[in-house]
């Protein structure tokens, strides 16, 4: 809450300039003048505010818990305060399960001017390969778009939650931070958050790891919880060869003390010159993931703001 000379002062502009400015902003609702009024030592001045509620983002995290495929809706303001929010569980999602968590919200929110959604998977060439069955190969994005007319986003699960970790951890923006996850039924995943940016590569291929050679045919669907640790420990030991993280941040019930152990020997091992990484085991993947999927969706919305 600021006065215009508040305003002026911080921002360097002249109280005209931002009399106008605020004149412009108050119209469209952007921000609203409060009932208060300051006292400036003179007469007192009018307070503004501004409307974190002027615009809506609407996110829907998309993930697998206990053989049910679950869609977990939340409608958020513009700093990432969460007004509303539902889960639905599904067999077996489809595209038209999805648009029916959607539109309650659209038609219940009328400020709603972005939507992201995360999957267990990732897009390209408006594709998706997804976890999801019903929703394999779908376009997605481009469908939206044109049915609600609003931008869309497609946000890798283990990208978004990496991200959420970052932020809500207060990280450096000059630290490599990896986020690994092992689901119980689908593949893994991996995030990789070097200098405060989430890498996605040319193809948004950063990360997925299920496509590397390193032991386990995840078609088939049995692996056991020991082969998912050799491929977890695997997969670290390849990762510091390229990104030489300063952190790894795990999820999955595969991550327990005994594992946390035999790869903090493993590094030991292999790299004894080295520094050894943080190592942090998370219990709470689905925070990290909403989280994340909001901050994705605010840096979307930040160009917005900007006053060139």
């Amino acid at each position: 809450i600021f006065t215009k000379a508040e305003l002026a002062h911080t921002s360097g502009l002249s109280v005209v300039t931002i009399h106008s400015l605020l004149e412009g902003l108050t119209e469209v609702g952007e921000v609203i003048v409060t009932n208060r009024l300051a006292a400036t030592g003179g007469r007192k001045a009018a307070l503004y505010e501004y409307n974190t509620d002027y615009q809506l983002i609407l996110t829907v995290c998309l993930f697998e818990k206990n053989g049910q495929e679950i869609a977990r809706v939340a409608v958020c303001n513009l700093v990432g305060e969460i007004i509303f929010e539902n889960e639905a569980v599904y067999t077996e999602m489809d595209v038209e399960d999805l648009e029916a968590q959607i539109e309650p919200c659209l038609e219940k929110f009328s400020h709603i001017v972005l939507l992201t959604i995360g999957i267990p998977g990732f897009e390209m060439n408006d594709l998706l390969t997804i976890d999801f069955h019903k929703m394999q190969n779908k376009e997605l994005r481009s469908h939206l778009e044109k049915k609600y007319n609003i931008p869309v986003q497609i946000e890798n699960d283990v990208n978004a939650a990496i991200a959420g970790h970052c932020l809500e951890k207060e990280l450096e923006n000059n630290t490599c931070v990896v986020g690994l996850y092992y689901p119980t039924q689908n593949p893994p995943g991996v995030g990789v958050v070097l200098g405060g940016t989430v890498l996605k590569g040319r193809n948004g291929l950063v990360g997925e790891v299920s496509q590397a050679p390193l032991g386990i045919d995840w078609g088939n669907a049995s692996f056991t919880k020991s082969e998912l640790a050799e491929h977890a420990l695997r997969t670290i030991v390849t990762i510091v060869t390229l990104y030489d993280p300063d952190t790894f941040v795990l999820y999955g019930e595969v991550f327990d003390n005994a594992l946390v152990q035999k790869i903090q020997r493993e590094l030991r091992t292999i790299f004894p010159y080295m520094n050894m990484p943080n190592i942090v085991v998370e219990d709470n993947f689905h925070r990290d993931y909403l989280n994340g999927v909001v901050a994705v969706s605010l840096k979307y919305l930040e160009p917005e703001f900007r006053i060139n």
